[in-house]
């Protein structure tokens, strides 16, 4: 987010609140977003190149990470998951 800042005040928080939106819409109906490996789904934000990957455990929806979508897309799987030590 401080790099955002830097570029212009305010573009921090408008990546915040797009990474938020988009982990809004995974919490809304988590079912309906790809499938990227195992039980983990992505969800994409809509104005900054950032995925959000996370799991449903239950009634939660977990959030792995949050990544940028060039660099390694695999990056997540270091997470923990729902149910792994």
């Amino acid at each position: 987010m401080v790099w955002h800042e830097e570029q212009r005040p305010g573009l921090g928080l408008e990546k915040s609140d797009q990474v938020d939106a988009a982990i809004g819409r995974a919490a809304d109906n988590p079912l309906g977003f790809a499938i990227i490996e195992g039980a983990t789904r992505r969800v994409l934000c809509r104005r900054f190149p950032y995925a959000v990957f996370f799991q449903i455990d239950g009634d939660r929806l977990v959030v792995l990470a949050v990544t940028h979508v060039r660099r390694d897309p695999i990056a997540w799987r270091s997470r923990t998951t729902p149910g792994t030590p």
